[in-house]
């Protein structure tokens, strides 16, 4: 079955986030892993699709968390906000999962970004930066856990990109959805050009929750589109 890929560019900024902070947006059946005492990692995508199966749009994916849930590890997904309409009708193979419909401006031009997606007229999550490094190839998976209606699904992200290192100023308004998911302490932000993500057929978790053990597999890894047997076309081999 051919995979959920889509190409374009965007911005990841990640963020280590207070434990007591982010609870809140974590369901209290998953377990927050912290990479530091006290501290747990999370972040923000901010995608611009040129093209995917149901044609362009924006999206902005917030990870408040790296959690635990049956067994499996993966950036916890508390919110999607797109800005196409035919995105929350999707149903493409296994791709079901809820969408938030905001308004997104993004813009690209002259190793300056913008990233703002909007809530009741007003600017709820805006950020903006600037390219400071030339770009490398880089191929990295992701993996993501979903909650959906109380069905758990675990999924992986491959990134077939180049990255640059920029900067980035993340403002979210108080009164929005993300209020008090306030930016922590910003670890890094990057840049993808030339981006193309496949996305892999998510597995249902239904083991109940588990402990990981002292050392939990990482949550990103580099590999090949060979490696994971998806050639650049997003077509298993």
């Amino acid at each position: 079955m051919r995979s959920w890929t889509l190409t374009g560019w965007g911005i990841s900024i990640a963020y280590l986030h207070r434990l007591s902070r982010v609870r809140a947006y974590v369901p209290p059946h998953f377990q927050i892993l912290p990479v530091l005492p006290g501290l747990t990692l999370g972040g923000y995508y901010g995608l611009h699709y040129h093209d995917s199966p149901i044609g362009p749009y924006d999206e902005l994916v917030v990870s408040p968390a790296l959690v635990s849930v049956g067994g499996k590890v993966g950036c916890y997904v508390s919110h999607r906000f797109v800005n196409s309409e035919r995105t929350l009708h999707s149903r493409w193979p296994s791709w079901r999962w809820p969408r938030e419909l905001r308004r997104i401006e993004t813009s690209l031009e002259d190793r300056q970004w913008r990233f703002q997606v909007f809530e009741a007229g007003r600017i709820a999550f805006a950020a903006r930066g600037r390219i400071i490094a030339p770009a490398f190839p880089l191929h990295f998976s992701v993996p993501f856990i979903d909650d959906v209606s109380g069905q758990i699904v675990w999924y992986s992200g491959l990134f077939d990109t180049e990255i640059q290192l920029t900067t980035a100023r993340v403002t979210i308004d108080p009164e929005s959805q993300l209020g008090r998911l306030k930016p922590g302490r910003r670890l890094f932000s990057i840049g993808f050009r030339s981006l193309r993500i496949a996305l892999g057929d998510p597995i249902t978790v239904t083991e109940p929750l588990v402990r990981p053990l002292a050392r939990t597999a990482p949550a990103m890894s580099i590999q090949s589109m060979a490696q994971l047997h998806i050639d650049r076309d997003g077509i298993p081999m």
